[in-house]
């Protein structure tokens, strides 16, 4: 850890697991993988679902149910879909997130739903996936010469105060253990001043820490662009090595 700021797939199944499902082709696009996603939620319950996508374009799920409650699932973050036959002979579909230790529950009527909602989230998963490295590698190239002309200076300017506000709040959250919190104030600081290592540093330890895996590559990487010679950067390239092997791909 750094001394000046503090920093910041095994899937556990309830109930007897299923035998294998037959093997079904995949969704042929984003419409019908919304289409199977959609069926198989309303073989149990009815929600009028939504499948927005953030400005760079990764895909979301949300919902408001029947009550006028309401929910959302990131994509990107899925980590595992696996169905489940419960001894009442029903199948449900256990999910998990990164960063994110509820165990969910879909609770579908019948076999072939399950399998049709399962591959649908695969889909959109993979989808956000893929659309998350292309984002990120065309960040890192316009990062790095970014840090090229940042290293090249003789005086490095100071951080502006609205990036020092989220430092400030980013170090307390850390300190409170609210790791959410840290990580988008890190974000919110590094948005507003990127040549800040410390703060790349600080937030890709934190993402690793709540599993947000492609982050901490990420952030690590900046890390290491601004500060190459630094006396851990050895350890930031072995702690990339370690968090790629960890990152869930579908």
């Amino acid at each position: 850890m750094k001394t000046r700021h503090l920093l910041f797939a095994a899937l556990l199944l309830i109930g007897r697991a299923a035998p294998l499902l037959a093997q079904a082709k995949p969704p042929g696009d984003e419409a019908e993988a919304e289409k199977w996603i959609k069926e198989g939620l309303d073989s149990f319950s009815q929600r009028s679902l939504r499948f927005p996508k953030t400005d760079d374009g990764f895909v979301s799920i949300s919902w408001t149910d029947s009550a006028g409650k309401s929910g959302a699932m990131v994509m990107l973050l899925l980590n595992s879909v696996t169905p489940v036959q419960k001894e009442n002979g029903l199948w449900t579909v256990h999910y998990a997130f990164a960063g994110d230790k509820t165990d969910y529950w879909e609770h579908l009527a019948s076999r072939d739903r399950v399998e049709h909602y399962r591959l649908g989230l695969l889909f959109l998963a993979h989808e956000s996936q893929a659309q998350w490295d292309k984002v990120a590698a065309a960040h890192f190239e316009t990062f790095r010469a970014h840090a090229d002309t940042w290293r090249a200076l003789a005086e490095k300017p100071t951080m502006p105060d609205e990036a020092y506000k989220h430092k400030v709040l980013a170090e307390e959250a850390y300190r409170n253990r609210d790791l959410v919190k840290a990580l988008f104030e890190y974000q919110q600081a590094i948005q507003i001043f990127p040549t800040w290592p410390e703060g790349q540093f600080n937030a890709a330890l934190i993402a690793a820490e709540l599993e947000y895996y492609r982050v901490a590559v990420q952030r690590m990487k900046e890390y290491l662009l601004l500060a190459p010679d630094a006396p851990d950067a050895q350890a930031a390239k072995d702690k990339i090595i370690i968090w790629q092997d960890k990152i869930v791909t579908f």
